[in-house]
């Protein structure tokens, strides 16, 4: 009979999680994006966070004040909603297919110091929308060599090849905005 308790406590087992500070001009997509909306030059970052939370109580707002997912205010609302992560989408993508997003110079020295010396399984958790670190990951050929499990990488936050599965700012698996069909693919693409 197979024991997972002692199989786990012989491996070293390692975590590696994280977001928008592992990837040079991360945010540069989700600003060109949004920038066509917003009327001042320059877009903060926190600015562009502040604009899709906005998005997304607008969204809110209409779903429980109004009662109804129906009416032209809400389609119009949920256009620019679909638009929106669309936009962002489009842009993630040309960002990482043209070099102008890639992984800081540090994470390589992070692998080859402490992930592959102390690792034997990887789990790799993110909340950022692109797949860079992924990418790195999954083509470094001492990971592949030297870590026995399959890697696997769960993108918290949704992926820019699903626009649908992206979570904006202050945004929930179970919004009333939201069919709950549409809710549960959510929810087990997190889990997965």
């Amino acid at each position: 009979m197979f024991n997972s308790t002692k199989f786990f406590m012989n491996k070293k087992n390692i975590a590696f999680l994280w977001g928008s500070g592992a990837v040079c001009n991360s945010w540069l997509p989700i600003l060109n994006s949004i920038k066509p909306y917003h009327l001042k030059k320059d877009l903060s970052i926190d600015g562009a966070n502040t604009l899709l939370a906005l998005l997304v109580y607008n969204m809110r707002h209409h779903a429980q004040i109004i009662g109804t997912r129906q009416g032209k205010v809400f389609e119009r609302a949920m256009e620019i909603l679909k638009n929106t992560r669309s936009s962002i989408c489009q842009q993630i993508k040309y960002y990482q297919e043209s070099g102008q997003m890639k992984i800081h110079k540090e994470f390589n020295d992070i692998v080859q110091r402490i992930i592959l010396p102390n690792c034997g399984r990887l789990l790799l958790v993110t909340t950022n929308w692109d797949t860079i670190v992924d990418d790195a990951l999954f083509t470094n050929v001492d990971i592949k060599r030297f870590i026995n499990s399959a890697l696997f990488c769960t993108h918290l936050h949704g992926n820019y090849n699903d626009p649908d599965t992206l979570y904006l700012p202050t945004e929930v698996v179970n919004e009333r905005y939201r069919l709950k069909s549409r809710s549960l693919i959510l929810a087990e693409t997190m889990l997965q």
